[in-house]
């Protein structure tokens, strides 16, 4: 199982057309999706050395018209061609799209305490009812 390196990106205003690096391994582009991918090398250090170049190669052919938004490394399996047992088998047409995640959440710092249960009507209705209790039993007859 190899991983593909993806780069997501927006348009800054100024909008046009994508410039593409080149020189890629299994380079695509997806413009619907704002999307580029390619396969790294299977050795983590020139893999990790391409992809800084990637990222270099894009902001220098994009400086003013596009930035990257996000920049994700997925692991994509090769598709096993299939069995052929005997009479008509048609080939799939499915690809190994990956979705587009979702952007990455950010937190101010600020953490909200869990919502604990509002006890504080239960513990009214107790009192009233000991309130009531106690003046019915704590009066003493008189005669």
């Amino acid at each position: 199982m190899a991983d593909r390196y993806y780069v997501y990106y927006s348009s800054t205003g100024s909008g046009g057309t994508v410039a593409k690096p080149s020189g890629y391994s299994g380079f695509l582009h997806n413009p619907d999706a704002k999307r580029m991918s390619f396969l790294p090398s299977s050795d983590k250090s020139k893999g990790q050395e391409q992809i800084g170049k990637f990222i270099q190669d894009f902001q220098r052919l994009n400086t003013t018209k596009f930035k990257i938004t996000n920049a994700v490394s997925q692991p994509v399996s090769q598709p096993k061609p299939p069995v052929v047992t005997g009479g008509n088998v048609t080939p799939g047409t499915g690809g190994t799209e990956v979705p587009k995640p979702s952007p990455p959440t950010t937190t101010t710092g600020t953490v909200t305490p869990e919502k604990k249960e509002d006890n504080t009507l239960l513990y009214v209705g107790i009192a009233i009812v000991a309130v009531i209790v106690i003046a019915k039993f704590g009066k003493k007859k008189r005669r």
